[in-house]
């Protein structure tokens, strides 16, 4: 759900094309990466039972 967000914000500051809009996506993009990598990787971890 959050990258499906992610895409549809990043549709609308492409087309919008105004590069204050992309600067303020590029910041906060870097927050939603990160919290993607680290579910996905928590997730692998609770899968292969590194984590318990």
């Amino acid at each position: 759900m959050l990258m499906a967000l992610h895409f549809l914000w990043a549709v609308w500051v492409y087309t919008k094309g105004d590069e204050k809009a992309k600067h303020q996506f590029h910041k906060l993009s870097l927050g939603v990466w990160t919290l993607w990598v680290i579910s996905f990787v928590l997730g692998i971890l609770l899968g292969i039972g590194v984590i318990s």
